[in-house]
């Protein structure tokens, strides 16, 4: 079917501007709704990998800080709160107790790092957190500290 114009220069302009741009958007879409897979991939892949990169040097401050605790003598560690973190209900404290290095999860009644001995998790409730061992309760509380 052909389209047939009075030699009018308006309409056979918009016809072909209509037609160029139907040209030009329907690869820029096609080629966008690829690159928003390829984009999400790589963002998480960058992600995953960010988080493995926490966790590994965590891991190293966690040593690094038990093998500093270790070279102090028992009686110069009090029991003492290092810290809490985490998200919502998901929390993880970092305490010293009997000069011994603990870290516990919210959910989890034994330390996730550290020896398990008796010691159980009662509760972390930010600024607190409550441990128990036998029948005794220890309350420690984080202690702001300024350089």
């Amino acid at each position: 079917m052909l389209i047939k114009f009075n030699d009018s220069l308006v309409p056979r302009m918009i016809v072909h501007f209509v037609i160029g741009l139907g040209l030009v958007i329907f690869p820029l879409k096609a080629s966008t709704d690829t690159r928003e897979g390829v984009s999400s991939a790589t963002v998480l892949q960058l992600l995953d990998l960010e988080a493995k990169l926490a966790v590994k040097n965590m891991e190293g401050l966690l040593h690094q800080r038990l093998e500093a605790d270790q070279k102090q003598s028992e009686s110069d560690r009090p029991d003492r709160l290092f810290s809490i973190y985490g998200v919502g209900s998901l929390l993880t404290a970092e305490l010293m107790v009997d000069s011994k290095y603990f870290v516990f999860r919210s959910g989890n009644r034994k330390p996730i790092f550290g020896q398990a001995e008796n010691y159980e998790l009662r509760s972390i409730e930010p600024p607190c957190v409550k441990v128990f061992l036998k029948e005794n309760e220890k309350i420690l509380c984080a202690q702001v500290e300024f350089p």
